[in-house]
This record gives structure tokens, sequence and C-alpha cells, in this order.
């Protein structure tokens, strides 16, 4: 009888942090989802030749609208947080 290798976790170092899936909840393929619509909450100085988002001093989101090319779905981000 073979016995299953023990895992010590350092494979999955990198996604230790991980805040959200990149597996689409509806086709399950991974790495076809982006972002495509969210509400921007934040405060840009405003001069007479415009604005830099670069200039803001914070940047947060919500409303995020993910978008799978895989199946052509469209869902809240919320769906793929962990």
């Amino acid at each position: 009888m073979s016995e299953e290798p023990v895992s010590d976790g350092s494979e999955n170092k990198e996604d230790e942090y991980a805040s959200f899936s990149t597996v689409c909840p509806y086709c399950k393929k991974e790495g076809q989802l982006y972002v495509v619509h969210f509400t921007a909450n934040t405060a840009i100085h405003l001069s007479k030749d415009g604005f830099a988002v670069t200039d803001s001093k914070f940047f947060d989101t919500t409303d995020e609208v993910v978008h799978c090319k895989a199946c052509d779905k469209e869902f809240s981000l919320a769906e793929v947080t962990l």
C-alpha cells in the first residue's frame, strides 16, 4: 500500500495571501476572469488641465463586476472572493 506524500504547505506559499479565486464559478475555467466595471472612491486634486489617477491619495472600489472570457458570464466580485 502506497502512502500519499505529506505536504509541508510550501507549495501554497504564493496563495497564502490570496483574496480571490481565479476560477470562474460557472464554467470552472481558470485565468479567464477580468474586472470590467467598478465604482471608484478616491480624492484626486482637480487642476485646470484635468486630473491624474496617479495623484490619488487613496483608491477604493465598490460594485465590482467580473467578466469571464470563457463563458461570457458577468457576476459580482463577491462570487470569487475567498
